[in-house]
């Protein structure tokens, strides 16, 4: 009989392989689905203290991995949320000034084509005016 394994007995079974270098059952916990960030990473400190370099490095990969992974998934999610990011061609800022400077450029830059009389045929956006503080 097959069944699948809870979450929680995914996460120990990556903390126990971890903590005694089995590198193979390691990235077979990965791949179905344990959290490598369980219990504050308990994994890769158990490895990281028992010396398993193979482990440590095969633990950080997966950690950057889903890291990368979450912070598309935020962009996502705000991108949905903010109707100044959705559907006009604009990319996130990274939240510092040159990024939002370039921001701006970028939808000046688009409004001024949607004026142009040479883009009379093209298709009119609307857009929001910037919240004032």
């Amino acid at each position: 009989m097959f069944w699948k394994k809870s979450q929680k007995r995914l996460d120990f079974d990556l903390w126990w392989s971890a903590w005694h270098g089995y590198t193979d059952d390691v990235r077979k916990s990965l791949a179905a689905g344990a959290n490598v960030h369980a219990s504050d990473d308990a994994a890769l400190q158990w490895a990281e203290d028992h010396d398993r370099k193979e482990t440590v490095r095969v633990l950080r990969e997966a950690i950057e991995m889903q890291d990368a992974q979450a912070a598309k998934e935020k962009l996502e999610l705000e991108r949905q949320r903010n109707p100044l990011l959705a559907g006009t061609g604009l990319r996130l800022a990274e939240y510092g000034p040159k990024d939002i400077e370039t921001l701006l450029r970028e939808a000046m830059a688009e409004q001024e084509q949607v004026r142009c009389p040479a883009r009379a045929g093209a298709l009119r956006r609307d857009y929001l005016p910037f919240p004032q503080p």
